[in-house]
């Protein structure tokens, strides 16, 4: 399992980066995964407006940021993804804000297509 993991965040995306990388496919008329439909990029530009929405709106609570700046070991969150998929849209913005409170947190995303084991 190890391994798996070790080749996946090889593989991996900063947020940044994975923003980044999906709005350049759009630009294209691409979107991510191994699947190129025109529903996967239709998803791709609603979930792009979605997570520019929460990026700017998210809050997190006191007392979650609290806990956050006050983690006593290191963390490596590991978000499987593509830039068509609705529920990432919805959380990866939220992990993206609780992660940056913390310098012991740090957020690799990796696409499932990508990463099939």
């Amino acid at each position: 399992m190890k391994s798996i993991i070790e080749k996946s965040l090889e593989k991996s995306y900063s947020y940044e980066g994975y923003r980044n990388h999906i709005t350049a496919l759009l630009k294209e008329g691409k979107t991510t995964g191994n699947e190129q439909t025109e529903e996967h990029v239709h998803f791709s530009e609603l979930n792009e407006t979605r997570m520019n929405r929460l990026q700017k709106t998210i809050s997190i609570s006191d007392a979650n940021r609290e806990q956050l700046q006050n983690l006593k070991r290191e963390y490596l969150w590991l978000i499987i993804s593509e830039g068509w998929c609705g529920d990432s849209a919805q959380i990866i913005p939220v992990i993206y804000k609780m992660a940056e409170l913390s310098d012991k947190i740090e957020l690799k995303i990796v696409f499932r297509d990508e990463n099939e084991e």
